[in-house]
């Protein structure tokens, strides 16, 4: 059980620092160093990539599901 609790606790400070520190690049580094169209470009290239990326998953675990059985048989059972 404390194998779970360490993973956890640092899986959960890793992620906490994650979101520091793209609150700080988000909060003080845009503004300062960026200009309106560049931020509404990053925000746009931010939201096209997500759109991208749900589309992409799109009957990925269907495949996953349909497949499965036959990579799990050997060898010998698929040619007979």
């Amino acid at each position: 059980m404390g194998i779970i609790i360490r993973q956890s606790t640092r899986s959960s400070l890793i992620s906490f620092a994650g979101i520091g520190i793209s609150a700080f690049t988000i909060l003080w580094l845009y503004p300062r160093y960026l200009t309106r169209e560049q931020i509404g470009m990053l925000t746009f290239l931010e939201a096209a990539a997500w759109t991208f990326l749900s589309f992409g998953s799109l009957g990925v675990f269907n495949i996953a599901d349909r497949f499965f059985p036959y990579f799990r048989q050997s060898q010998d059972a698929r040619h007979n």
